[in-house]
């Protein structure tokens, strides 16, 4: 089992309408002379929560040909306060115009309609329907909103950086903890990087240290420059580079972990245990069980500047 404390911002979201429901064009209620439209729907949704723009009002005739409407709309189910369309001579019945006033952000409204038929006998008035404003720009715009996500630019190519790992060890003490550090991805691989393993060799447990450089890759890091990974140079795809396909490891040190650390072979996978390594600039700081067993500072072609951090397989 192993564990990981880092600190990230999870964005969400949330949805501002119901899902659209399917309207046939030609679809009329059932019921003569006096029945009212069904299917009242705003912006083509039934019952939208959070709308952004001004809203679109659609019905289902109860007659087979409209010849007029009228629309109320209002803060309560029943009232015109908002906005009263009076009689309009109009067979349209879907995608009708607003034509009142700015409306209110977060604020619910109902409405309803009724309508005329071919003889110009008016229809009962609709069942209420409603629906809900969200933020509208013009009154409490977006000012003082804040974006729910993570930080930007997202923290994963790291120059200088603490990680701090707690686990407790599996099975197989000789494969051991594998961290990468200031590593760096090239296509589906992640052959460049800080390779620090926490591991069983015989009785004592070893702090095993390389840096991992893919195997086209022979320029050495000064900090003026960086590889060109293109085809024509390090590629470290096998299927353009054959002859330097892989990787291959440059030794940065071994140390065997003093039994002040708390962690031997006997308590590997029987308690938890703290790693903690620190990187700025070219030194290296390591801890286990809060005791420094290493310090030491990268040269030539042991130097990683910059990358992620994970867990190697």
């Amino acid at each position: 089992m192993l564990g990981i404390m880092t600190a990230a911002a999870a964005g969400a979201s949330l949805p501002l309408a119901t899902a659209p429901s399917a309207r046939a064009a030609s679809a009329t209620a059932t019921g003569g002379h006096g029945s009212a439209p069904v299917d009242l729907q705003i912006n083509s949704r039934s019952r939208p929560l959070g709308t952004q723009t001004a809203p679109t009002f659609g019905w289902v005739p109860p007659v087979d040909r409209q010849t007029a409407y009228e629309i109320q709309v209002g803060t309560a189910p029943g009232r015109a306060d908002v906005w009263h369309s009076g009689k309009v001579a109009s067979p349209h019945s879907v995608d009708v115009a607003y034509g009142g006033g700015t409306l209110r952000s977060e604020q619910p409204y109902f409405w309803r309609v009724r309508t005329w038929d071919e003889k110009g006998a008016p229809g009962r008035w609709s069942e209420p329907a409603r629906w809900e404003t969200g933020l509208l720009k013009g009154e409490k715009d977006w000012s003082g909103a804040l974006w729910i996500g993570g930080r930007q630019p997202q923290d994963h190519d790291w120059k200088d950086l603490t990680a701090t790992v707690v686990f407790r060890g599996g099975t197989d003490p000789a494969s051991g903890l594998p961290l990468l550090l200031r590593a760096e991805p090239i296509g589906k691989t992640w052959g460049e990087g800080l390779d620090w393993t926490i591991r069983q060799s015989g009785d004592d447990m070893q702090l095993t240290m390389k840096t991992s450089h893919y195997a086209g890759n022979t320029w050495v890091d000064d900090g003026t420059s960086e590889p060109n990974w293109g085809v024509d140079f390090y590629d470290p795809q096998s299927e353009t580079n054959p002859t330097t396909a892989g990787t291959r490891g440059v030794p940065v040190g071994t140390v065997t972990l003093p039994a002040s650390t708390g962690l031997t072979k006997d308590t590997w996978a029987s308690r938890d245990h703290t790693v903690k390594v620190t990187v700025r600039g070219l030194t290296v700081a390591t801890e286990v069980g809060g005791v420094e067993v290493d310090r030491r500072t990268l040269t030539k072609d042991q130097i990683r500047r910059h990358g992620s951090f994970g867990f190697g397989g």
